[in-house]
Parts: structure tokens; C-alpha cells; sequence
């Protein structure tokens, strides 16, 4: 092509300066913009109209662009460029930087890096400037005149483009309940600069989980009120999607084996069972209930019944727990006779459940202390006799 041509110079520039078309462009495409750049640039360097579609393709164009225009235009053309590429606001003449014009055009285009501290102070409390700035990145409110920090619908605007400007609103608007509500959802602990009341507040709480956001579940249950983590209706929904939440919840919850046998359906992690409350822990009766449900919460029973011989007893009827378990922490049981007759008793069970065309005769006399000392390479690390022991 001829480059000399204004006309189909001018479509090229155009083209080539869409940041629609730059990720459209074949490489070869590429390597011919790049070729033709720098000989548009010269050709063109007084043409105000291509050499703003080149300082926008380019920026580092400028340097080829005749004073004369820069002295007539350069703040036309700077609002031109700053429209569409905002990052390139550092790069142009700081007789410019502090026109109100030119900081809106660049916050404006989604300019994320733009420095508002570097701004003349006077515009830190112009409302046209701190809302085009906070549009585009909500937590440089913080940069802000505390004039500007108790406006309403500007902080309202921050929060909605980054839940975290919450923390630099002004305290009363931290009580706003359409600012704290958009302000919960996303990353950043922003429930610790949201208003106390308002998370001791039932109602509004409810709208936080019934919000199609997402929610850091520990998060936001760390920072409730002490009297919603008592409360059903806000702590069990939590509970019931994740288990592990449960050291959160107040000790009545935490007590509570109807609650407990429930949240066992989905959930046997240690860090659950060590969460359980200690009066439910040290019940004997509620203990051995839980443990008939699964035998993995047998670790985490008090140590009063794990030394209570009784109650290691009633565990070993229920036959689900490994004898390393339940002698790990009270040895003199493995000469128990009542312990090994219960024992004894529960293997033959067993065998006569699973093996009853078998001789398990040689089992009579088992002595699990015995055969675990001479035979340790035949039980797993729970104690467990392996499958492989009799192989």
C-alpha cells in the first residue's frame, strides 16, 4: 500500500488502535503494524487525527510527533488517547496530570494503577473525580477527603466495584445496611469494618446467606454477634454445608448430640470431632451413641472414659473401634479378663457371622497384646489387623 495515502492510512490506525482488533490480529498482522508504525508516525507526525490513533496504538510514538501540533493540541490529544488507555497517564506532560479533564479521561477507561495520591490535593474533594476514580478502583477511596468519605451514594458506588472500600467509609455509613450488604461478599475480612449491630442483627444476617454472593463462611461466623452463634436458624445452615465451621459455634451448639448425630452424617474430619463441647465429650452415654454411629470419634471421648475400664468395655461391645485405640491409653486392659473375654467373645461372633463353614478354633486363645508385639508388620497404623496379615 501506498504509505503516503491519508485515507487508508487513517483505516489502518483505526484498526490497528481497537484493543477489540489487537486480540483479533494474526501474527503476521502484528509484525506489519509494528513494521509500519514509526513510517506513519513521520509521514503523518502533524495529522492530529492518525497520530491520536497512533498514540493510542502506541505511546511511545510521541517522539515523533511535530511540536507545533503537540503546542496547539496536546491536551486535545491527550484526552483523546486517555479515553481508551489510561495506564499511559504517567507518560504525559505534568503540566497536565492536574487538569480535571484529563484525570477523569483516565480513571474513566479502567486505568487500575492510576495514582490518585499523585494528584494536586484540591481534587480530593471534588465529588466528579472521586467518583470516576472509585467507579474504576473502589478502595482508592481511602485517598479521599473524609468530606468525600460521607457521601452516600459515592462510597455505595466504591464498595459495589470492591467490597474492601467498606473499611475507608466513614463510620456512620459502616452501619448502612445497603452499603454493609454490598460490602459482604468476596475476599478481604471487610465484617471487620462493618457496624457490630448490624452483625448481631438476625435479620440482616439472614440476607448476607440468602445473597446469591459469595461468603467466606468462617469469615462471616467469626464475626457475628455472641448471640447468632447460639442461634439455629443462622449457625446450623452453615454447619449442615460444612461441618468444620463448628468450633465457631457457642458451646450449646457445640454440646448438642441431637445436632452433633445430624452434622455426623456429613461429616467425621478430625477437626470436626475435636470442635464437639467438652460436656458432651466427657457424657458417657451420649459418647457411646456417637461412637455406634462412628467409630472415628472414639479418639476425642474425654480421657476420664478413656481410663473408665466400664465404658472401654461398652465400647468394645460395640465391636467398631480398634483394639489399639481403646487400650493405647489404658495398657493393663490387654490382661483384663473381662476385657479379652468381651474380646474373645466379639472375634468368634464375628467368625461365626462371616466363616461359618470355617475352623477359627485357632482363634480361641487369641491374645491381641501378644500378637501384636511378636507380629507388628500385621496391623495398619490404627492397630488394625491388616488383610494382608493372613497371606
Amino acid at each position: 500500500m501506498n504509505t503516503n495515502n491519508r485515507e487508508s492510512v487513517l483505516s489502518i490506525v483505526k484498526y490497528m488502535s481497537n484493543p477489540e482488533n489487537r486480540y483479533k490480529m494474526t501474527q503476521s498482522e502484528i509484525d506489519y503494524c509494528t513494521k509500519v508504525k514509526q513510517t506513519f508516525i513521520i509521514n503523518f507526525s502533524n495529522d492530529k487525527e492518525i497520530v491520536g490513533y497512533l498514540l493510542r496504538y502506541d505511546f511511545t510514538l510521541i517522539k515523533y510527533v511535530e511540536e507545533s501540533l503537540l503546542k496547539e493540541s496536546e491536551r486535545e490529544l491527550m484526552l483523546f488517547v486517555l479515553k481508551q488507555n489510561g495506564f499511559v497517564y504517567p507518560l504525559i506532560n505534568e503540566n497536565l496530570k492536574n487538569d480535571k479533564d484529563i484525570i477523569i479521561s483516565a480513571t474513566s477507561s479502567g486505568c487500575y494503577d492510576f495514582d490518585v495520591n499523585s494528584i494536586d490535593n484540591k481534587f480530593k474533594n471534588d465529588r466528579e473525580i472521586a467518583l470516576s476514580v472509585v467507579k474504576n478502583k473502589g478502595t482508592d477511596l481511602k485517598w479521599f477527603s473524609e468530606h468525600i468519605k460521607e457521601d452516600r451514594d459515592l462510597v455505595l458506588q466504591a464498595v459495589k466495584r470492591d467490597q474492601r472500600a467498606i473499611r475507608y467509609a466513614n463510620d456512620a455509613l459502616k452501619k448502612d445496611e445497603e452499603i454493609a450488604l454490598a460490602a459482604c461478599g468476596g475476599f478481604g475480612h471487610v465484617y471487620d469494618y462493618i457496624s457490630k449491630d448490624l452483625l448481631s442483627d438476625k435479620q440482616f444476617v439472614l440476607k448476607i446467606i440468602s445473597s446469591k454472593s459469595y461468603i467466606d463462611e468462617r469469615d462471616l461466623l467469626n464475626s457475628l454477634g455472641d448471640n447468632l452463634k447460639k442461634d439455629f436458624d443462622i449457625i446450623l445452615p452453615f454447619l449442615q454445608n460444612n461441618g468444620n465451621l463448628l468450633d465457631i459455634a457457642d458451646v450449646s451448639i457445640r454440646n448438642n448430640i441431637y445436632i452433633i448425630k445430624e452434622l455426623m452424617k456429613r461429616s467425621d474430619s478430625s477437626f470436626f470431632f475435636r470442635a464437639i463441647g467438652s460436656s458432651l465429650t466427657s457424657d458417657r452415654y451420649g459418647m457411646l451413641e456417637l461412637i455406634s454411629l462412628n467409630n472415628r470419634i472414639f479418639p476425642y471421648a474425654s480421657s476420664i472414659l478413656k481410663n473408665d475400664k466400664s465404658f472401654l468395655l461398652e465400647v468394645l461391645k460395640l465391636d467398631n473401634v480398634s483394639i489399639y485405640n481403646l487400650v493405647k491409653d489404658n495398657k493393663n486392659l490387654l490382661d483384663d479378663p473381662d476385657f479379652l473375654t468381651i474380646y474373645n467373645d466379639n472375634v468368634k461372633q464375628d467368625e461365626d457371622m462371616y466363616y461359618d463353614n470355617e475352623d477359627y478354633s485357632e482363634f480361641d486363645n487369641f491374645d491381641p497384646n501378644e500378637d501384636i508385639m511378636n507380629n507388628p508388620e500385621d496391623y495398619d497404623e490404627d492397630g488394625e489387623r491388616g488383610w494382608w496379615a493372613d497371606n
